[in-house]
């Protein structure tokens, strides 16, 4: 969810550039330093586990009832039992029917 940045400028108007990602300001306003990129990475990771949530709820729903076949066939299937976690968050992908297709990466060293 793009917005605009909140800063003003010296004219006491809008700055109307684009913020940052998981910030309220752009880049000309400190969206680009180094505490203010640290905490738009910890805002952003803390919406990951609500947004896994509420995925889930949704497709248990079967709100998304053609998307879980597909990615069930595909082999991206649930597990029966979560593992023991020391609070990180563990993900696990079977691939029984992937995309067999060999994909030519360039060496980048």
């Amino acid at each position: 969810m793009a917005q605009r940045c909140n800063a003003t400028n010296r004219a006491g108007s809008r700055c109307g550039e684009w913020a940052q990602p998981g910030q309220r300001v752009c880049h000309l306003h400190g969206g680009r330093s180094p505490q203010a990129l640290r905490k738009a990475d910890e805002r952003m990771r803390d919406l990951v586990h609500p947004a896994i949530s509420a995925l889930e709820r949704q497709i248990n729903q079967d709100e998304f009832a053609a998307v879980k076949y597909v990615l069930d066939w595909a082999g991206f299937r649930p597990t029966d039992q979560l593992p023991e976690t020391d609070g990180h968050l563990r993900v696990t992908v079977h691939f029984d029917h992937a995309n067999q297709q060999t994909l030519d990466i360039p060496d980048s060293a």
